[in-house]
């Protein structure tokens, strides 16, 4: 997988707690898969299209009983969801892509033989065998957390959890109670060091809490994209700088400690040094100018006695000279260092005049 496909897939729910988490997530990956816990969802592309469409329409979460949102977990969850869904717009099938859950898949299976030619009793057998390791597994991974108390994430994290083994997508969390689950080891996945380092430069960058519209991230994607490939690859090139400090057995606290301490050491005092000097060098750009300017002026003023034009020749050469040493100053000094700089320049004066 190249970096400009590299994937991910969301752990542990089915919709982020951050809003700056999947606009990071939606720039660095090519596309990030969440699970959801609908027993209705058939396919990954129809419930998809199905969000997408919801999307640009009024949801109403029915509530039966005494149950309301302050009161009732499960309908907090829905109601962020359906939130989530909302901001995500345009961004939805396009970048962020709905699975559904084994379990649904398993439910249906066995509801449409029950109703059609039958269903064997090896089958059912098979799909309670399945559903009781898919808790062994849950209870050894999340072992001490509420996870297993939880309806949603039950259903939620077997599939993810394959899906991330399956197709080599990079797992993902933003809740520091459940972080996700180690599928290799930390120190020998480059994809996973340049991932801590990349999405950590980049939540620096983005105006957290603030959300950013879809519309802005699809075009960043789009218009940016020869930057996000040299940032990618400047993610990857600091990877092994991050795997020194680790340890053989690190976990995902570890790593996220790590990542964050050279991301401020190193990476960004880098990037405000070069925005300082670019800063500095558009302020005194107009003395430069203007210090230029009696020079062409006298050249442009002896074009009246000058009826051959070799005054007005001159004149013309002299600025186009002057401008163009100006403008190859001020192109160095976006590009300075490594080009994956470029981005995070970029990207906060693009978000922030939103």
């Amino acid at each position: 997988m190249s970096k400009n496909e590299l994937e991910a897939i969301y752990f542990p729910g089915w919709y982020p707690l951050k809003t700056d988490t999947i606009a990071a997530a939606c720039l660095y990956f090519r596309r990030v898969h969440f699970v959801t816990p609908s027993i209705t969802a058939k396919s990954t592309d129809t419930y998809t299209e199905y969000l997408r469409d919801a999307s640009k329409k009024s949801v109403t979460i029915k509530v039966y009983g005494k149950r309301t949102e302050r009161t009732d977990p499960d309908i907090q969850k829905m109601t962020r969801f359906w939130e989530f869904i909302k901001q995500s717009g345009s961004l939805i099938g396009e970048v962020i892509r709905y699975h559904p859950s084994s379990h649904a898949q398993d439910v249906s299976s066995i509801t449409e033989k029950i109703l059609g030619e039958g269903l064997h009793i090896k089958e059912l057998t098979d799909f309670i065998k399945r559903s009781r390791e898919e808790s062994e597994t849950l209870a050894k991974l999340y072992k001490g957390t509420q996870v297993l108390d939880d309806d949603f994430l039950s259903i939620v994290l077997p599939t993810t959890r394959y899906l991330a083994i399956q197709h080599g997508w990079i797992p993902l969390s933003d809740d520091p109670n459940l972080p996700a689950p180690v599928i290799q080891k930390l120190d020998s996945s480059a994809d996973e060091l340049a991932t801590s380092l990349a999405l950590r430069m980049l939540n620096i960058v983005l105006p957290a809490p603030r959300h950013v519209e879809p519309e802005l991230l699809l075009k960043v994607r789009e218009e940016m994209s020869d930057e996000l490939g040299a940032f990618r690859l400047m993610a990857l090139k600091l990877a092994p700088e991050l795997r020194t400090v680790l340890s053989q057995s690190s976990n995902r606290e570890e790593l996220e400690r790590e990542a964050d301490f050279l991301v401020k050491t190193k990476v960004m005092p880098y990037v405000e040094e070069i925005r300082r000097k670019i800063q500095v060098e558009r302020g005194i750009l107009w003395r430069r100018v203007f210090s230029k300017t009696p020079k062409w002026l006298s050249l442009g003023f002896a074009c009246f006695n000058d009826p051959t034009g070799v005054a007005l020749a001159t004149s013309l050469k002299e600025a186009s000279k002057d401008a163009g040493a100006l403008l190859d100053d001020a192109y160095r000094l976006s590009i300075a260092g490594d080009p994956g700089v470029s981005l995070l320049l970029q990207l906060e004066d693009t978000v922030s005049t939103q």
